[in-house]
């Protein structure tokens, strides 16, 4: 009979657990179980039955910290023009922590959030901030250091002595945890425009990866307040290997109108850029940038005004390859015990789950990487990393068991195979 027990390794208090394992030889706890930062001693016992003796083997694990994740949502790049009628908000509130259940009551409360700027057009000045910012009505500021609250309201500055035209500022929200010492940062360019500029916004945010067997929507919208023709139309970086996996239109004319009641347009609909299941590749980072065109004419002192947002897309990818040991390498049908074991494998995404098996290379191919051949199943997706079994041959005209194999999946159900 198998028992295990968990005690913190400095104090030597045990720290009651359940084990989501359906295999007795075989402890996984779920996620955020034990405290990162913390080192624990796991003890396994093996009890005779019949007699009671027993004895114990242990472990030393040392949970290391997670990141902190700073975010600013609504794309890498917005605008900001003059007498608009509410400020430009910068929000900061989706930055988390790994190490902190997400779906527990305030996750975030023990970080830290810092607003700082730097201006970078037309001139680099580390000492000054393009755009403004206030702590009340009338209040204008435009040093490098912005706030402390979650989300960051910013102003177009149109006075004197640093107006905010044509300028470009680099806006820095910095997370951190002074328990711990850690900390994030991520960055937006804020660019002030004319108020001629059509105005572009990301609708969408990926804070996590995305899985490539998935489709994809990315939404925009672009608005403008004039009649001209206004042209909305997508980027991605690096490019589709199949432009024909992409399910919307790239580009789209917005048309507008003009009557005794102002202004009516098309121009505030979504843009939206959908994409087939499999456009996107394992284990890459996508930029997807919408632009916004208004056309004025070649009688216009300015043939186009155009302004543009950009998100990056992070694409999962199958675990890392470890291991992969059958003991022993040969032996009889039925009478041998053959052993699986999976060692060194890793993903960003856990905990990791096996399959193990062995292909019947007479059967017809399978869904499980087997090619040509049908994978005969040992264990299914579990998070035990060892198998053991009395293997069969596949058919009667075979003399060998053929190939052993492993499938190893993430969270996502990527799946990485081993033969």
């Amino acid at each position: 009979m198998y028992s295990w027990s968990v005690f913190e390794a400095d104090s030597d208090e045990l720290v009651v657990v359940a084990s989501q394992s359906r295999s007795p030889r075989t402890l996984w706890l779920a996620a955020y179980t034990l405290q990162a930062g913390t080192a624990y001693r796991v003890r396994m016992t093996c009890t005779l039955v019949a007699t009671g003796m027993e004895a114990f083997s242990e472990v030393t694990v040392a949970i290391s910290r997670g990141t902190l994740v700073a975010a600013i949502s609504g794309g890498s790049t917005r605008h900001i023009r003059p007498y608009a009628e509410a400020p430009l908000v910068l929000d900061g509130s989706g930055s988390f922590d790994r190490d902190v259940d997400q779906s527990s009551a305030e996750p975030s409360a023990h970080l830290t959030h810092v607003w700082s700027c730097e201006q970078v057009l037309p001139v680099l000045s580390s000492a000054r901030c393009g755009v403004s910012y206030g702590s009340g009505p009338g209040e204008e500021w435009w040093n490098t250091t912005l706030g402390t609250r979650e989300s960051q309201p910013l102003t177009y500055r149109t006075r004197a002595p640093y107006p905010s035209v044509n300028t470009t500022s680099i806006i820095t929200l910095t997370v951190s945890d002074a328990a711990t010492g850690r900390a994030s940062s991520s960055s937006v360019r804020v660019v002030a425009v004319s108020p001629a500029t059509p105005r572009v916004a990301l609708l969408s945010s990926f804070d996590d990866k995305v899985n490539a067997a998935a489709s994809l929507a990315v939404q925009g919208r672009c608005t403008h307040d004039t009649t001209a023709p206004l042209t909305a139309s997508w980027r991605v970086e690096p490019p589709l290997l199949d432009p024909s996996l992409v399910l919307s239109p790239t580009s789209v004319s917005l048309e507008s109108s003009y009557s005794d009641s102002g202004i009516s347009s098309d121009s505030g609909r979504l843009t939206p850029l959908l994409l087939a299941v499999n456009a996107l590749q394992q284990s890459v980072v996508y930029t997807f940038t919408l632009r916004c065109e208004l056309n004025l004419g070649a009688g216009s002192a300015t043939a186009a005004a155009f302004s543009e947002s950009g998100l990056s897309v992070s694409v999962n990818g199958p675990p890392l390859p470890g291991m992969f040991e059958v003991t022993p390498s040969e032996g009889t049908e039925l009478s041998v015990e053959f052993a699986f074991n999976a060692r060194s494998w890793t993903d960003d995404d856990l905990p990791l789950l096996y399959s193990f098996g062995y292909l019947d290379p007479s059967g017809t191919a399978s869904s499980d990487g087997g090619g040509g051949a049908t994978t005969l199943a040992i264990s299914t997706r579990r998070p035990d990393q060892t198998a053991s079994s009395l293997l069969s041959a596949p058919s009667a005209a075979d003399e060998d068991t053929g190939n052993t194999c492993i499938n190893v999946y993430p969270p996502s159900s990527l799946v990485l195979n081993s033969h």
